[in-house]
């Protein structure tokens, strides 16, 4: 590997953990306003910003596309639209370029809803009442998913075969044998 391909590489992986530290902004959105309040002095205190908040389904789907966060923290019973219909207006929607990441908070913990979550494109689903740390940890890891889909490096006319989802450390770790620095 060249000393010009070897600098692009370790420069590439740079702004890729960059991105991936770099605090998320979230929406908040839950019909009850100390839900709302909670979540918000959580995400300060761990240095995230909220980008803004919604107490109903139709304002979370016109909060979304006016300020496109990079995570929702999205509860499923509200007034005018639950949560699984805010979910399908914004995948359906066509002006949705930015692939949002949902982390579902909900009381409600029924099997069909989860799975029709899922199936939707939620990424996580956290049952109230929740540990302040694992919603921030979700948070970390949704932003690490959407930063490093499934980043390989290879060498030149080396095919890469498809494998099982890494970590994040196994493919920095992976990254950094592949440009040649001993772990």
């Amino acid at each position: 590997m060249s000393f010009i391909t070897m600098s692009r590489t370790i420069y590439i992986i740079e702004k890729m953990i960059q991105e991936i530290f770099e605090m998320a902004s979230v929406l908040i959105v839950d019909d009850a306003a100390f839900m709302r309040m909670s979540i918000k002095r959580m995400l300060e205190d761990n240095g995230h910003t909220m980008a803004g908040e919604a107490s109903n389904g139709i304002e979370a789907v016109e909060r979304y596309l006016d300020i496109k966060p990079d995570v929702v923290l999205l509860d499923i019973v509200m007034p005018k639209l639950d949560g699984l219909g805010v979910l399908d207006k914004i995948y359906k929607d066509s002006e949705v370029r930015k692939q949002p990441s949902f982390v579902m908070i909900s009381a409600i913990g029924q099997e069909q809803i989860t799975e029709a979550a899922f199936a939707m494109g939620a990424d996580y689903y956290i049952m109230k009442p929740f540990d302040h740390e694992m919603v921030i940890n979700r948070i970390k890891n949704v932003r690490s998913i959407r930063v490093l889909p499934e980043v390989k490096m290879s060498k030149p006319y080396e095919k890469v075969p498809k494998g099982p989802n890494k970590s994040l450390e196994e493919i920095v770790t992976e990254i950094i044998h592949d440009v040649g620095v001993p772990a």
